[in-house]
C-alpha cells in the first residue's frame, strides 16, 4: 500500500477513483483534475497485530466510519425503532 498521495502541480492531496471505460485506478487531484495511474490497487490496509484468539476492536473502527457503511432499511434499531441501519461483514477464520 501506497502512503498519501500529493498532486505535484497544486500540492493538494491526491484521491482514488477508478476509470471505469479502462478498469484501471488513478490517483486524482480535486483541485486542479491532474490525475496519474495508481502503481498500486491497495487503497486501504489495515493489519491486527493480536493474537488470533483475541476479539478484535472491530466495532470501534465501524462506528467512527459509518456514513460509508452500506445501508439497509429492511431491519430496525432493536433500540430506538429506527428504520435504518449500516452494517458491515468480517471474516472469522475458525480453522486451528
Amino acid at each position: 500500500m501506497s502512503a498519501l498521495k500529493f498532486c505535484r502541480h497544486c500540492n493538494n492531496m491526491l484521491y482514488p477513483r477508478e476509470d471505469k471505460e479502462t478498469r484501471t485506478l488513478h490517483y486524482v487531484c480535486q483541485s486542479c483534475e491532474h490525475q496519474e495511474v495508481a502503481t498500486d490497487t491497495c487503497v486501504y490496509k489495515r493489519v491486527l497485530r493480536k493474537p488470533a484468539d483475541e476479539p478484535k476492536d472491530i466495532l470501534k473502527d465501524a462506528a467512527t466510519d459509518i456514513s460509508s457503511l452500506p445501508r439497509t432499511r429492511s431491519v430496525k434499531c432493536y433500540n430506538c425503532g429506527y428504520p435504518e441501519a449500516a452494517f458491515f461483514q468480517i471474516y472469522v477464520n475458525t480453522t486451528p
